[in-house]
């Protein structure tokens, strides 16, 4: 008798970056000067639960249904919003100064199974997808310790008139905002996915998901730790 085809684990990441620049008279009060104001909008995870007809398998990058049963994919999002002020005199201007970041923070996950297939399959995809949202639990506070990182070493940035030579300093912030929610957000959970296969063996090996799955966790944060200096 053939082995049961494994799951698939597909993991990707949205980012999207806004930006936005204004130059402010010299007699105007800046928020800047203040400290930027920052704001974290992390929406609740959103997850869809679908089936298939055997045989009918969904069309998807990371599906190969000859080799695979089912599958979860989950998606990390992340759109960063930057704003940048300077206030310019009659012979001179300040250098600009970061005048608000906004996060917004998301987590789609679909789960795929066989329409009235083996229930291992379900229960298997269920606890990739508890992974994923257990490493979106502290998203909001892992995206504004991303921030603050960032914000404390920024260098001075162009004042406003130079306003290419800004915009690509902020992109460059927002970029190295985005990627370090993500490595702490989706390069956790990944890792975390696939200890819980080489555990289960995709779910074939006789253990349970649950203890599984705290094992691949304490496995993930083992390593984390272990590779901080690294970061």
């Amino acid at each position: 008798m053939p082995a049961p085809a494994l799951p698939v684990r597909f993991f990707s990441v949205f980012k999207r970056l806004l930006l936005l620049c204004a130059i402010l008279g010299a007699f105007a009060s800046s928020q800047a000067a203040s400290g930027p104001e920052i704001s974290i909008d992390k929406r609740p995870a959103r997850l869809e639960r679908k089936t298939f007809p055997i045989g009918q398998p969904p069309s998807h990058p990371s599906f190969n249904p000859k080799e695979e049963a089912a599958f979860c994919d989950s998606r990390f999002g992340c759109v960063c919003d930057v704003g940048a002020e300077g206030r310019r005199f009659s012979t001179s201007e300040e250098p600009a100064k970061i005048s608000r970041v906004n996060l917004t923070l998301t987590l789609d996950i679909a789960v795929w199974t066989p329409k009235n297939g083996p229930r291992m399959y379900v229960d298997h995809e269920e606890h990739h997808r508890a992974i994923s949202e257990h490493y979106y639990q502290d998203a909001e506070g892992i995206a504004r310790r991303a921030i603050d990182r960032e914000l404390r070493v920024l260098a001075p940035l162009p004042p406003t008139s130079q306003r290419a030579a800004l915009n690509r300093e902020l992109r460059a912030l927002q970029r190295r905002v985005m990627d370090a929610y993500l490595v702490e957000t989706h390069g956790r959970a990944s890792y975390a996915q696939d200890r819980f296969d080489d555990i289960t063996k995709h779910g074939r090996a006789p253990v349970s998901n649950a203890s599984a799955l705290a094992r691949a966790i304490a496995d993930e944060e083992a390593h984390w730790a272990a590779t901080a200096a690294k970061r």
